[in-house]
């Protein structure tokens, strides 16, 4: 089977819940490893089983936990996945730690069920992201991204994205209006966390937010971390020949 979070070919070693009540939440004799119950039919109640059962991804970059749903009615089975909600998400690698790796499995989990609330999700990480490997601490995630967007040592293709996404979700105008309704101004000065708000939200477009998030991931966690790992072992294969170690550039 191929794991729902990470798309990589698992082994389905599912595990079984266990219960020790019944749909009534009376105590059972004995554990079970499905709820027996009754549904109304057309003239008579029919009988359901309902059993859940769980398995941890193998892929070392995801160990997501997954539970599939399996229901029994009328002798007719149907299995479906009740962990991820969403069927497919995006693997996040391993270098990329929570929170923003839990954020960002979070708003591709619920990204079907509430672009809204996913964009909502998307972008506060979004605020961070630029908070934390930016150094911009403005209060509004417009004025974070201006600011990237105006540093030309970042590469133009991932400005011309922020500037896009800046200008779909218009984020000056809602986040400025909807800050001043509900709070007085915070001074400049204050370090407060941006929360940006999102109004009518298309999945396309939250869904591209979370896009331009695992393009940062690369630029500004996975990439550098990679390839400080390959210069340190050309170092080493520099000292371990004798030779002259490279000297490393000036910022």
């Amino acid at each position: 089977m191929k794991c729902p979070f990470c798309s990589h070919d698992i082994a389905a070693a599912w595990q079984h819940f266990a219960f020790n009540t019944d749909h009534l939440g009376r105590n059972l004799p004995q554990i079970q490893f499905q709820l027996h119950t009754t549904v109304l039919g057309d003239q008579a109640r029919i009988p359901v089983t309902v059993s859940a059962s769980w398995l941890v991804c193998q892929n070392v970059d995801c160990q997501e936990i997954i539970v599939r749903i399996t229901r029994s009615l009328s002798g007719k089975n149907e299995s479906w996945i009740g962990l991820p909600k969403r069927s497919t998400i995006q693997s996040v690698h391993q270098l990329v730690v929570d929170p923003f790796r839990k954020d960002y499995v979070e708003a591709w989990t619920i990204l079907e069920d509430s672009p809204r609330m996913s964009a909502v999700l998307s972008r506060r990480l979004l605020a961070d992201l630029l908070e934390k490997y930016a150094g911009l601490k403005q209060f509004s995630l417009a004025a974070r991204i201006d600011d990237f967007i105006a540093d030309t040592r970042h590469p133009l293709w991932i400005r011309e994205n922020l500037h896009y996404l800046r200008e779909m979700g218009d984020f000056g105008a809602h986040t400025q209006q909807d800050k001043t309704a509900a709070v007085p101004p915070v001074p400049a000065a204050a370090n407060a966390s941006a929360e940006p708000v999102i109004i009518n939200v298309e999945k396309q477009e939250a869904e591209w937010t979370l896009t331009i998030i695992a393009d940062l991931f690369e630029y500004f966690i996975i990439a550098p971390q990679r390839d400080k790992a390959i210069r340190a072992g050309f170092d080493k294969k520099l000292a371990d020949a004798n030779r002259k170690p490279i000297t490393p550039l000036k910022s």
